[in-house]
């Protein structure tokens, strides 16, 4: 790790996050944006050194890493295909993050840090898609604010900084969420389609979430029916329903049916309900929703932070509600507009889902801070497309607009 072929390789992972910084400074963002971005690059070296401090997954993934690295370097890749090189049983999940890390390592050599600068640039792409993706749903809103969330909120910046799945996923939710919005009024199937790729062969039952999330989106605009419509829609959802059943049975989940999700649950809670962060499980029943919400959209509360880690999560949740105490006008908003747009309802739709999965399945306030992240860009664009409803934004967007993009991407209302 402290060889000379890994010194280079994490001063190229170095140049890299200096020469981005430099491109953000010099783009037409606004001022403010291309602020937050650069301080969030420079949160992102600090979250690569924290989250050295516990990677105990990491130094898993990057000896295995290492090891396709030895394949990927000769241009022999029978590690993606030859069962006996696997890691795990299944060719999806954990198994996979060792392809990422070999690619990296084959390319810039054994650098344990360099790797996790690897890592932090594939998440970067990922936050990018969904700066990208928010201007051209609502060209409307300066986009300043939400790339504040996405460069400067704690857990997006430490989470994703490191060898490891959050990193993979935030890239692949990320693309497919720029697919999903496109530009004007249609989807970008081909990027959609990598995105969810990504997010399938880390975690099959989250793409199962998406794509859940992206039918209900569709379905849930009921002012422009035609037949054609109806007969697209009812196509959307065959194939839609048929990826998710396929998502869920390649996933630890074992299958679509309800027995399955409730064992796989209860496997969740049993094996998640330990190591100094446990909750009480809340069970699988409709009852039991609220309090999954509650778990992880405002806990860690502040007396429950027996450690430094949780002191952190419990502040950056208070500090996140006080931001949207302030700014309550654009959640209430929200009832307004969620239904006249597109990207809205989507957003709407899978943080909900995932919130109540995610709520469901984890008995532990550590492992629920770290899953949360990859809910998180999708809440805040939501939070942020309020917005649209309070009359001094759009007033005030009509004065930004001009200047920020030379392309003109109308809202997705439908």
């Amino acid at each position: 790790m402290t060889s000379v072929e890994g010194l280079l390789g994490t001063g190229a992972g170095v140049v890299i996050l200096l020469l981005i910084a430099i491109g953000v400074w010099r783009s037409r963002l606004p001022r403010l944006a291309k602020t937050l971005v650069v301080l969030g690059l420079g949160l992102r070296v600090v979250g690569i050194f924290g989250r050295q401090a516990i990677a105990a997954d990491a130094r898993v993934y990057f000896a295995w890493g290492e090891r396709y690295a030895e394949y990927f370097s000769r241009l022999d890749f029978a590690p993606l295909w030859d069962p006996t090189l696997w890691r795990s049983a299944g060719w999806v999940g954990t198994n996979f993050i060792g392809y990422p890390a070999g690619a990296i390592i084959a390319l810039i050599g054994p650098s344990w840090l360099g790797t996790f600068v690897g890592f932090t640039l594939l998440a970067l792409v990922g936050f990018a898609a969904y700066g990208v993706a928010f201007h051209r749903a609502f060209p409307e809103i300066d986009p300043s604010r939400y790339w504040g969330w996405l460069f400067v909120f704690p857990s997006l910046w430490f989470w994703p900084s490191s060898i490891g799945k959050e990193a993979i996923m935030t890239l692949g939710l990320g693309v497919a969420t720029l697919g999903l919005v496109g530009s004007g009024r249609r989807a970008r199937w081909l990027v959609l389609g990598v995105g969810l790729a990504i997010v399938f062969v880390v975690r099959p039952q989250v793409a199962a979430v998406f794509m859940t999330a992206a039918i209900l989106a569709y379905w849930l605009d009921f002012r422009s029916w035609s037949p054609a419509r109806v007969v697209q829609g009812a196509a959307i959802l065959a194939i839609g329903g048929t990826a998710i059943v396929y998502a869920l049975d390649s996933s630890n989940a074992g299958g679509a049916d309800l027995e399955s999700l409730q064992e796989y649950t209860e496997t969740n809670l049993q094996q998640t309900g330990q190591g100094g962060s446990e909750i009480e499980g809340v069970g699988l029943t409709p009852a039991a929703v609220p309090l999954a919400v509650v778990n992880v959209l405002f806990r860690p509360f502040p007396w429950e932070a027996h450690n430094l880690s949780a002191a952190v999560s419990a502040l950056e949740i208070l500090l996140m509600w006080g931001i949207l105490w302030v700014r309550r006008r654009q959640l209430y908003g929200l009832a307004r507009i969620w239904r006249r747009h597109r990207v809205v309802r989507f957003g709407v739709v899978f943080v909900a889902i995932y919130t109540v999965a995610l709520g469901l399945n984890f008995a532990n306030l550590g492992l629920i801070a770290r899953q949360r992240t990859l809910m998180l860009p999708l809440f805040f664009l939501v939070v942020e497309a309020g917005a649209l409803a309070v009359p001094a934004a759009r007033q005030a967007a009509s004065r930004f607009r001009p200047g920020y993009s030379r392309g003109r991407h109308p809202a997705v209302p439908a």
